[in-house]
C-alpha cells in the first residue's frame, strides 16, 4: 500500500470525495491510531488498507473490464 489522497481513494472506490470524508469521520478513532488525523489530505498506508478492507475496495484493479451486452 502507498499513501493516497482522499480523492484518489474515492476514484478507486467509485464514490464521491464527500463519501470518503464521511467514512473518515465515522472511523476517526481507528484512523487516528493509524497515523491519519481527520483533516489529513493524504491517508497513511495503514489507513488506506483499513478502509479498503472495511469497504471492500480493490486497488489492484482500478479499471475493471466493462461488461459486454448480450445479444
Amino acid at each position: 500500500m502507498k499513501k493516497l489522497s482522499k480523492t484518489e481513494l474515492a476514484n478507486a472506490a467509485g464514490v464521491s470525495e464527500k463519501t470518503v470524508q464521511r467514512w473518515c469521520r465515522k472511523h476517526k478513532n481507528v484512523l487516528n491510531r493509524l497515523f491519519t488525523p481527520p483533516k489529513a489530505k493524504k491517508l497513511h498506508p495503514l489507513a488506506v488498507r483499513f478502509l479498503c478492507n472495511y469497504y471492500c475496495i480493490d486497488l489492484n484493479n482500478e479499471n475493471p473490464p466493462k461488461e459486454k451486452d448480450d445479444p
